[in-house]
């Protein structure tokens, strides 16, 4: 896409987004461009992408911070940078005009500006919830991300600038910030939509009153498959899409959402003698499945193994785990073994009484290979073989969305 690079800033700003939302109603997606690897994530939570529009105004906006300040903001890197990087030398390009400005000018302009786009990010993202257009939304998140940090950047500097004393960007930072959590919010409702209305339907599956076996008791059902794989093609989409601690909640939301629904509904669920194996089989595979997919939303292993209580998104994913191990065990389990356990009044299972502080019993139960020895006591993390500890900091580093160095750290230096 061609555009003007000189001029009034408000008037390229204007012809940019004038062509921007031509570029969409004619492709019906959102230009993008891919920005630097090394810059994705951190404190600031980059996005991967970001629309041209969002890119090149932020780029314009460096050249107006230059123009007032007669030095870089360090946000994007400089044409010497560029230069060196490529190999090349000054003299190999033709030295551009220098322009001047007041510092109140490049505020006025950035405020005007990020309020132009503010509103165009706004078209694009309601059409994208009109259409439930996946692509479009993730773009325009990447956009307002970018440029959220951005103004943070900006609004750092002014406010450790001792001669520019009143100038402040925090509200132009502070709409961009909203609207970021904003679109994180409607790409979450999306998918639970997507997931409660659709995947999560099947009426031949949730039968269970049926007396014929479900596929003559060879399989499990077509939910629990396809539920897996939507998570799986999901999560690979938010973490090579969206801003990394953005997709990281995202997918914790969608997880702990559809674990609710799947919870009651096998909970209470009253099968047939022949759907009752059925039921065993799916919630055996559903704590399978997320096994694999908690460490995604975990930051270290105390909360992997349900040892850690901050994380309360984690927390309530453990709690429904718990219930279906109870389920589990209570319609698959043998008569007679139920009854050994039952038999006395009083009698009290650990797993059905107060939360014990031993790792959750259902993780146990599903990684069997990480408690060779199923522990009695109050158990921390340092009770695990080295080993084993090791193995579990490799399986949440490996399943985050950006690399974790302090828990790299943790994982080889004892």
């Amino acid at each position: 896409m061609e555009v003007m690079e000189e001029g009034n800033l408000m008037d390229r700003v204007q012809i940019l987004l004038q062509r921007d939302l031509a570029y969409y109603e004619k492709n019906q997606k959102v230009l993008q461009e891919r920005l630097c690897s090394e810059v994705v994530g951190g404190q600031l939570d980059f996005p991967h992408h970001a629309s041209f529009a969002s890119v090149k105004l932020v780029s314009w906006w460096e050249g107006e911070y230059v123009a007032a300040f007669h030095k870089p903001s360090g946000f994007l890197p400089t044409r010497e940078d560029e230069l060196k990087a490529d190999g090349a030398s000054d003299s190999d390009e033709a030295e551009a005009p220098v322009r001047t400005s007041v510092p109140e000018e490049f505020v006025r302009l950035t405020q005007s500006s990020s309020a132009q786009l503010l509103e165009h990010l706004h078209t694009l993202s309601q059409e994208a919830l009109d259409h439930a257009d996946l692509t479009v939304l993730t773009g325009t998140l990447g956009a307002a991300a970018l440029t959220r940090n951005s103004l943070w950047c900006y609004n750092e500097l002014l406010k450790r600038g001792s001669d520019v004393g009143g100038l402040s960007l925090y509200s132009c930072f502070k709409q961009f910030n909203e609207m970021v959590e904003a679109l994180a919010e409607r790409l979450l409702d999306l998918h639970n939509r997507l997931l409660s209305l659709y995947i999560l339907q099947d009426a031949d599956s949730l039968n269970w009153e049926q007396n014929q076996p479900f596929f003559e008791g060879q399989r499990g059902s077509f939910i629990i498959q396809m539920w897996w794989c939507y998570m799986q093609g999901t999560k690979e989409d938010l973490w090579n899409t969206v801003p990394p601690k953005t997709a990281q909640r995202v997918f914790a939301g969608m997880l702990n959402e559809s674990l609710t629904i799947l919870t009651v509904r096998y909970s209470q669920a009253s099968p047939s003698m022949s759907r009752g194996s059925l039921l065993v089989l799916d919630i055996s595979n559903l704590l399978l499945c997320v096994r694999h997919l908690l460490p995604t939303i975990c930051t270290n292993k105390s909360e992997l193994i349900g040892l850690s209580n901050q994380n309360k998104v984690v927390r309530d994913i453990h709690a429904k785990c718990h219930e279906l191990l109870s389920c589990l065990i209570i319609r698959g389990c043998p008569l007679p073994l139920l009854y050994k356990h039952f038999r006395k009044t009083g009698d009290t299972v650990p797993i059905f009484s107060q939360r014990p502080t031993t790792p959750a019993p259902w993780y146990m139960v599903v990684s069997p290979n990480f408690f060779p020895e199923l522990p009695t006591k109050e158990f921390t993390t340092k009770d695990l073989q080295d080993k084993f500890a090791v193995a579990l900091d490799l399986i949440v580093l490996m399943a985050q969305p950006e690399a974790s160095w302090p828990l790299l750290l943790k994982a080889y230096i004892p």
